[in-house]
């Protein structure tokens, strides 16, 4: 296995996070406390990818002094397996019942020293970059894999004064403040377009194909891949497939003689895809960029009647509770699973008058038109904190 380090480009001295920092501290140091004693619980699902504990429970200390991870008010405690880690599952804990907390065994618990601002830890911890160098440095096997102990006990870290790291726990923490309120007015919008698309079933419905039909795309022959330069023959895969449209910063593309061969397995900008194998069920339209590119097999293509629906329509119910439940229920769990085309064809979805499909169409947009601003807010707040760290250590 490759160990990558973290590497601060720092005025300061690099010093090992082990001399300032105590990590998973032991529970022998636990004498106070009585079986009957209440103390704080905070599960996985409690940590919020935004660096906070969204709920607290109570609990007694002879419930859970046994089994799980152990902090004390001041400590940081972040997810150590993947994707909790990956996702930013990461806060410093406060106002525990009796100072005392246990939570989830896949937390790592940081306790600072005295020279060493838990604040301050807390921004340089809950940043992208560590998360990805963390997340390179992971052990086990696939979906069971975690940071060690030693990743976080080997790293270096730049230790200013004091009164730097107050200026930099400050800082982060104003921008923690404000990603948080940006992250929650996204996931009210997020709420309120599922919630409405979900509505959009509500009442009689129709087999799919009674408005659509439904072909698949095509592997690349045996023998044959992709080339490295662009050609006029675009090839999409699933994992171009990204919100509700094509991300076509990574596509891949094949020769005319290879085109030649699979000519018949396109995709139009009037079409919806669906996938079928791999992350199955994600919808959405083509633009007309990519209009006649190539399809994967692992996705299928809706010919829509458009006397009958639209494809924004289409691909929007398509993202609803109940269709996803159905695609669920009818994917083929045997091997690797799948979803058959004559299985699309079943799903039963509500198409009402085009009047009103170009209604809800509207409305959809209207929510999507404040998602985006949110959603780049959010994002801003990660750059702006590195910002913050580069303008006092570097």
């Amino acid at each position: 296995s490759v160990s990558f380090k973290v590497k601060f480009d720092s005025k300061y001295p690099l010093l090992p996070l082990k001399k300032f920092v105590e990590i998973n501290p032991s529970k022998s140091e636990l004498k106070e406390l009585n079986d009957n004693d209440m103390v704080s619980f905070i599960d996985m699902a409690s940590v919020s990818v935004n660096g906070y504990v969204e709920v607290m429970q109570e609990k007694a200390y002879s419930e859970v002094k046994s089994g799980y991870t152990y902090f004390r008010n001041g400590d940081i405690i972040i997810a150590k397996i993947t994707p909790c880690m990956e996702n930013g599952k990461c806060a410093l804990v406060e106002k525990l019942t009796n100072n005392v907390g246990f939570g989830s065994t896949e937390f790592h618990v940081f306790r600072c020293g005295e020279s060493l601002s838990n604040r301050y830890l807390f921004a340089l911890l809950n940043t992208d970059n560590i998360r990805y160098l963390a997340s390179c440095n992971m052990k086990g096997s696939s979906g069971h894999r975690r940071v060690p102990d030693t990743f976080y006990s080997s790293m270096e870290i730049p230790v200013p004064p004091m009164d730097i790291q107050k200026k930099i726990a400050d800082e982060c923490g104003a921008i923690d403040k404000e990603f948080k309120e940006k992250v929650d007015k996204l996931f009210r919008l997020r709420q309120e377009l599922s919630d409405y698309i979900d509505s959009l079933q509500n009442g009689s419905t129709v087999k799919l194909s009674s408005v659509c039909s439904v072909k698949g795309g095509k592997r690349i022959p045996k023998g044959l891949g992709y080339v490295d330069t662009p050609t006029s023959h675009p090839y999409i895969r699933v994992s171009d497939f990204y919100d509700g449209t094509i991300d076509e910063s990574n596509l891949v593309y094949i020769t005319d003689d290879v085109f030649d061969k699979i000519k018949s397995y396109t995709i139009s900008s009037g079409d919806v895809y669906i996938s079928i194998a791999g992350s199955i069920g994600v919808v959405g339209t083509v633009p007309m960029t990519l209009n006649g590119a190539n399809l994967t097999e692992n996705a299928a293509k809706l010919i829509i009647d458009p006397t009958k629906t639209t494809k924004e329509y289409l691909s929007s119910i398509l993202k609803s509770e109940s269709v996803q439940e159905q695609i669920a229920n009818a994917t083929n769990r045997v091997g690797v699973p799948k979803l058959a085309l004559h299985r699309i064809e079943n799903i039963l979805v509500r198409i009402p008058s085009m009047e009103e499909q170009h209604a809800a169409v509207a409305h959809i947009l209207k929510i999507r038109k404040n998602i985006d601003p949110a959603k780049n807010a959010a994002e801003s707040c990660a750059s702006r904190k590195q910002a913050i760290l580069d303008k006092y250590l570097k």
